[in-house]
């Protein structure tokens, strides 16, 4: 009985141990699954201020065709300035091209990281669902032990009487001492 008792109480232990664990695990996917939304809003932050620079380049690119065409007929010095020009929306179209390739990438690891959200919710959904699972074994588990315990008690109590009877009926059949005793009475 003792032994299924402590064999009883190291599968609480474990298991309890086993919960605080997967709480432990859970409180760390929270806390990952919290910083990977704090990134994603700082990505989609970016990626609307790299959006407004791609449209505020571009209307800067228009307008800058639009003198192009403008001073065309202007003398040589006009002509050097319209030539700088262009070359700074070659600069400009470069960095319009870096900054869509570096929009894709956000957008990108955005989609990845939209994954790994629903993967870690999926996953959160699955360690609560066990969780309460090991739960309904721990209650069930601590409800046997009271019934075990009540029934150790009730067999203790029957012992206790047995002995008791047994001890009674020990003194009764011993014969050795009465004998004695009746010996000690006639001498």
């Amino acid at each position: 009985m003792t032994g299924q008792t402590r064999a009883l109480e190291y599968d609480i232990q474990k298991q309890l141990a086993r919960i605080d664990d997967l709480n432990k695990l859970i409180d760390a996917k929270t806390f990952d699954l919290k910083a990977k939304e704090g990134q994603l809003v700082e990505c989609e932050g970016e990626i609307i201020q790299l959006k407004n620079q791609v449209i505020s380049f571009q209307n800067e690119l228009n307008h800058l065709k639009a003198l192009e065409d403008k001073y065309r007929n202007e003398n040589i010095d006009l002509q050097k300035r319209i030539d700088h020009e262009s070359a700074r929306n070659i600069e400009l179209t470069t960095s319009i091209r870096d900054l869509e390739a570096r929009i894709r990438m956000k957008e990108d690891q955005i989609m990845v990281m939209r994954k790994e959200l629903e993967g870690a919710r999926y996953s959160n959904s699955a360690l609560l669902d066990n969780n309460s699972n090991l739960q309904v074994e721990i209650d069930s588990l601590n409800n046997h032990i009271r019934v075990i315990t009540l029934q150790n008690e009730e067999l203790t109590r029957e012992l206790d009487q047995f002995v008791q009877a047994n001890e009674a009926i020990r003194m009764r059949l011993d014969r050795k001492a009465r004998v004695q005793e009746i010996r000690a009475r006639n001498d």
